[in-house]
């Protein structure tokens, strides 16, 4: 009975403390937020950071938001999101609504394609019949007399 309360008396203890890494990590902590009514900081050491200057973004924070928040940065894609600022490209990615998508949408248009039925892509672009492919890839028939039966508008 001592024994398994001793046990579960170090599982205890053992889950109630930090990791060491969290310890270490401590000295760079960011200063805490002025409690109201506190005396005020007396040393320039004590002084929390401006607003701006947490908000300032540097090319290392960039990169690893681009790397985590999507697929990698692209060309010029560190320059974008500096140029934006890291705040409101973050909304926007977690908004996507609010992105004006018009000139997509413009482009989309021109393909008739997309506001076709099933059946009428079936019966604009009919499906070669499975002998012809296979005469094809055994080289009975040319890729011209394919073009010939089906034709490419």
């Amino acid at each position: 009975m001592r024994w398994t309360a001793s046990v579960l008396a170090a599982v205890f203890l053992v889950g109630c403390s930090a990791p060491a890494s969290r310890v270490a990590d401590r000295g760079n902590a960011p200063a805490p937020a002025p409690v109201p009514g506190a005396a005020a900081p007396t040393s320039a050491s004590q002084v929390p950071p401006a607003r701006s200057e947490l908000r300032a973004a540097g090319d290392r924070e960039v990169r690893h938001a681009l790397s985590r928040l999507t697929y990698g940065s692209r060309p010029g894609e560190v320059e974008r999101v500096r140029a934006l600022g890291l705040d409101v490209w973050l909304e926007r990615q977690l908004h996507p609504e609010k992105i004006d998508d018009s000139a997509t949408e413009a482009a989309l248009a021109e393909l008739a394609t997309l506001r076709m039925t099933t059946t009428e892509l079936l019966h604009a672009y009919p499906r070669p019949d499975p002998q012809l492919r296979a005469k094809l890839a055994s080289g009975e028939m040319s890729r011209q007399e394919m073009q010939e039966r089906y034709p490419m508008e």
